[in-house]
């Protein structure tokens, strides 16, 4: 590094209470963003600060994860980035999966620097493919956006998604490219053994919950049996609402990023992580943001929500206009305004994940898995059964609703 080169670099963010640790720390991620500000000096010189803040984010990986705005003298506005801090193993992995996506291009080249004395990596994704960025899930949750705008940025980054086959990858048995989901550290197998076990006083969890370990049960022997195999998709592999972002005046805008579970799979799980997450997780932080009288309870009532997820089954992949959709919720007791609104919003969106899966599957059933005999419809549901089942142990998604789903989705299957 040039003696004269030093910009300033600061973090909007306490590592520790602790002063002496925070500083242990903090000295450690400024060493690694002045690594990557030297590299990035030769694309923009005269780099005069560096601020970063946190991204909150869904997953527990471990990793740390900053916005990083790049300023540079004369120029009033910053050059925006994405920083994440994690192990030099990890960083080197995600390096390897972002590069692969950077040549699909559904992700700008990414730029990744080292500290081996403490083991610790940056990997930063360039974000200036759009401007006044915005995460998904912030988007969805402004009321003052509508509903269809919601849609239209799902519509736009499912143009880029599911469309990498790679044949020079190997093909994989079906269940064993779900692992990755099933077999977390929040155990969902162990932790649906537990609810099975409850007590007579919790009979319906226990009842939900011996019905999904029958689901799967039949599926993994059904997939086995059937000797079903994955062709191999480029995938995101972690679609949430957290990892898009998009241009908040323009959301046909969008963007990928953190590419930490990016590998060849199956194409349907990035359509299914954006569903799940709007089904399990943005309906339930939507609801509180709707205004309703104080009157009138906050919380859908399960049945009804049982309702919503037996009309998606029904319907598989071809979902009909929302005006077919509100006339059947129009009819479920219990089901308030704000209700209704939420509802709307998550199934607008819906239309567009559903719809962009079933172009995409049609093409692999028809040209990469004739033999197996399944439909669109059922790689879509066993795939769905099987993230929902890695993700029921999140703190994030609506626990009851997600059993419900699993349950639900699970009877769809045949």
């Amino acid at each position: 590094m040039t003696a004269d080169f030093r910009p300033n670099v600061n973090f909007e963010y306490r590592f520790s209470r602790d002063i002496k640790e925070n500083d242990v720390e903090s000295t450690k991620m400024i060493s690694l963003v002045m690594k990557f500000a030297e590299i990035e000096n030769y694309n923009f010189p005269h780099i005069e600060s560096i601020l970063l803040y946190p991204v909150e984010r869904a997953g527990k990986s471990g990793s740390q994860v900053f916005y990083l705005d790049l300023y540079v003298k004369k120029v009033e506005y910053p050059r925006r980035y994405v920083a994440k801090f994690q192990d030099i193993t990890k960083t080197e992995k995600e390096l390897s999966s972002a590069r692969d996506a950077a040549f699909a291009q559904i992700c700008p080249k990414p730029c990744a620097a080292y500290d081996e004395i403490n083991n610790l990596g940056i990997l930063v994704y360039n974000l200036a493919k759009i401007h006044n960025h915005r995460e998904f899930r912030g988007f969805f949750l402004d009321l003052t956006k509508s509903d269809q705008d919601c849609a239209s940025a799902l519509k736009a980054i499912f143009q880029q998604v599911g469309r990498h086959p790679n044949n020079k990858e190997d093909r994989i048995p079906f269940l064993n490219d779900y692992r990755r989901y099933i077999d977390r550290r929040s155990a969902p197998l162990n932790r649906l053994n537990s609810f099975a076990n409850s007590s007579s006083e919790y009979n319906g969890i226990a009842d939900l919950a011996i019905s999904i370990n029958k689901h799967y049960e039949r599926i993994a022997s059904m997939l086995d049996k059937n000797n079903v195999s994955v062709f191999p998709y480029l995938v995101h592999g972690d679609l949430h609402a957290r990892n898009l972002m998009l241009n908040d005046g323009d959301p046909t805008q969008t963007e990928l990023i953190d590419f930490g579970w990016t590998h060849y799979g199956h194409p349907a799980k990035d359509f299914i992580l954006m569903e799940i997450t709007l089904k399990y997780m943005l309906l339930h932080e939507l609801l509180p943001k709707i205004s309703r009288p104080e009157s009138i309870g906050l919380h859908m009532p399960l049945m009804a929500f049982e309702q919503f997820e037996q009309f998606l089954c029904t319907n598989g992949l071809e979902l009909p206009e929302v005006v077919e959709f509100e006339k059947h919720i129009e009819g479920i007791d219990g089901l308030y305004e704000h209700h209704h609104i939420g509802l709307r919003r998550v199934y607008i969106s819906l239309i567009e994940v559903r719809k962009a899966a079933l172009n995409v599957l049609n093409e692999y059933c028809t040209h990469h898995d004739p033999e197996s005999g399944l439909s669109p419809n059922q790689h879509f549901f066993i795939s769905h059964f099987l993230v929902a089942l890695g993700l029921s142990g999140f703190s994030e998604v609506e626990p009851i609703w997600t059993l419900v789903g699993l349950h639900t989705v699970g009877n769809s299957i045949c």
